[in-house]
């Protein structure tokens, strides 16, 4: 296993991809950010008058060939490998966790806009946006959309919702 100070400064996870063990990452530390973990909270009024909560974490991980670890010694995996790895945790799209010095964030989602990728020299930052929200929606189509037709109202008693409208051919 990884050890956050030693030869990482985050370990994410996946109970899915090799039983949870984790990928130690190292952070982007020359970003303005600083290299931390940065977790943006929400809350949301529901119609109900309760309040939901909503995280998204974000942080910089560095990928690449003989990167220094925090401790001085050489990373022993390399971009190629991590990459993969990191993908397959993120792929799984839920249940994915973040350990840090701090604690550990758990029950995030990849979904919606979830990594930036830049790839330059030997390193590759990837900018990471985890979520606790699990049901985000792409936005629909604007041509249908405008060209949806509810029930006629006259001749319904219902309430309108997506279920009971139509899409025009």
């Amino acid at each position: 296993m990884a050890a956050i100070g030693t030869d990482c400064d985050v370990v994410l996870f996946n109970p899915g991809v090799e039983e949870g063990a984790g990928l130690g990452c190292l952070l982007d530390k020359n970003r303005l950010m600083r290299g931390g973990v940065n977790v943006f909270r929400s809350a949301y009024k529901q119609a109900d008058g309760s309040y939901k909560d909503s995280q998204v974490v974000t942080l910089t991980v560095l990928l690449g060939d003989a990167l220094t670890n925090p401790d001085g010694s050489i990373h022993t995996s390399g971009r190629a490998e991590e990459y993969a790895q990191l993908f397959s945790i993120l792929n799984l799209r839920s249940q994915i966790g973040i350990m840090t010095r701090e604690g550990v964030y758990s029950g995030l989602y990849s979904n919606g806009h979830y990594a930036i990728e830049d790839h330059s020299g030997r390193v590759s930052r990837i900018t990471l946006q985890l979520s606790s929200e699990g049901d985000i929606f792409a936005p629909a189509d604007r041509d249908r959309f405008e060209q949806s037709l509810w029930v006629e109202s006259d001749s319904y008693a219902g309430s309108m919702s997506w279920d009971n409208s139509y899409w025009r051919a």
